[in-house]
């Protein structure tokens, strides 16, 4: 069965025992947050950039007081979570933030953890980028966190349908959401292919702008975020994109960087526009 399928490519990307398929990345969020809630946590903890536009309102949804950790080009300040963490916070950051800054995974847990924090990472940015490098597989890891959440919509790495908790927990979950399986599991068998033509094309549009321009984002991203500090730099780069059919995205914007730059969305690229 396709939904069999697809949870056991999920079990397996996330290196994770149980999945629960979710309408959208939202509502797998949702969950996540409420179930933390529901064993007393009582503060949420999230990044300044880098994350997600939903992080803020299910903090008000579910009454939870709202924190932010520090960030550089959306990669959050360990030094920053070791003075914010505590027994009544849940940390909720995306893996690979704003698409581009690969996060020290395994020491925010560590950090968390240590203060008996409960961690959510969110890799709607990062599923599939071990396809890539093996190293990447980190990013997914249910093992450095309590839930590992993610959308699987449009503009995401999996552009297809739905979303998904997985966990290590022993936890039964509620039931699955009935996406289109079908396409999910096509998406998933593409994936390889998509997350490498991405990735490839990223690395292209880097080694052409860093001689230039100053480029946040570093190897291996989904974006390519490149900053600027006037009028004719920003134009510049604005140009480039266009020249090459490239959507964009002007910052500061929370879910990419709180500085003035250009997120060039490689992410929304299909590879026959190439």
């Amino acid at each position: 069965m396709d939904m069999d399928v697809c949870r056991e490519t999920i079990c397996k990307l996330t290196n994770s025992k149980h999945v629960m398929f979710t309408r959208r990345g939202n509502k797998a969020i949702d969950y996540a947050v409420k179930f933390a809630k529901e064993q007393g946590y009582s503060k949420l903890l999230i990044p300044h950039d880098g994350g997600w536009l939903h992080y803020p309102k299910v903090a008000e949804k579910y009454k939870l007081e709202l924190c932010h950790v520090d960030t550089v080009d959306a990669l959050l300040s360990l030094d920053d979570l070791r003075t914010k963490v505590d027994s009544t916070t849940i940390v909720l950051y995306h893996s690979h933030g704003g698409y581009f800054a690969k996060n020290d995974v395994p020491e925010i847990f560590k950090i968390s953890k240590e203060k008996n924090a409960f961690v959510i990472i969110d890799c709607s940015g990062a599923v599939g980028l071990e396809y890539v490098d093996e190293k990447y597989s980190v990013l997914c890891n249910a093992n450095y966190a309590d839930f590992v959440v993610s959308s699987l919509r449009k503009n995401k790495p999996v552009n297809a349908d739905g979303g998904f908790v997985a966990t290590n927990l022993d936890i039964n979950f509620i039931g699955d959401f009935f996406i289109d399986f079908d396409l999910l599991l096509q998406r998933l068998q593409i994936l390889p292919h998509r997350i490498n033509f991405l990735v490839d094309t990223a690395n292209k549009i880097t080694d052409e702008l860093k001689v230039d321009y100053e480029v946040i984002s570093g190897v291996d991203s989904l974006v390519v975020v490149v900053a600027f500090s006037d009028l004719k730099t920003k134009e510049n780069i604005i140009k480039y994109c266009d020249t090459h059919n490239l959507e964009y995205e002007i910052c500061p914007r929370e879910i990419r960087v709180l500085r003035d730059a250009i997120s060039i969305e490689v992410k929304r690229l299909k590879e026959e526009e190439s």
